[in-house]
């Protein structure tokens, strides 16, 4: 004969069931996503010329997290390129002058060949 022993303690809440859970689940997922699209970032325009911005960059390159978040401009995909191209153009800066007729030479002989 087999005997059936029951555990139930009537001061403690019954455990919740499977589906229970994920009803909650989904009711808190719901709330936090809510919750995100209500809420504002701070967003700022990258400035190569800025010393706090290239900061913010050189700390992004050691650990991968932004201190301040940037919009992204065209032609640009994303903040990580756009501050790239960026500080490279600041970098080259002083040798645009230089570049200058080099680069309209270049653009008259396409347009002579189309």
């Amino acid at each position: 004969m087999i005997q059936v022993v029951e555990d139930f303690v009537e001061d403690q809440p019954a455990p919740l069931m499977t589906l229970d859970r994920i009803r909650d689940s989904m009711r808190n997922t719901k709330h936090v996503s809510q919750v995100l699209l209500k809420a504002r970032i701070q967003r700022y325009y990258f400035d190569a010329a800025n010393p706090d911005d290239r900061l913010v960059y050189l700390v992004f390159l050691r650990t991968g997290k932004w201190t301040k978040q940037y919009y992204f401009e065209m032609p640009d995909q994303n903040a990580v390129a756009m501050c790239q191209r960026k500080l490279i153009e600041h970098a080259l800066k002083d040798e645009v002058e230089k570049a200058q007729p080099i680069i309209d030479g270049i653009n008259a002989s396409k347009s002579q060949t189309y």
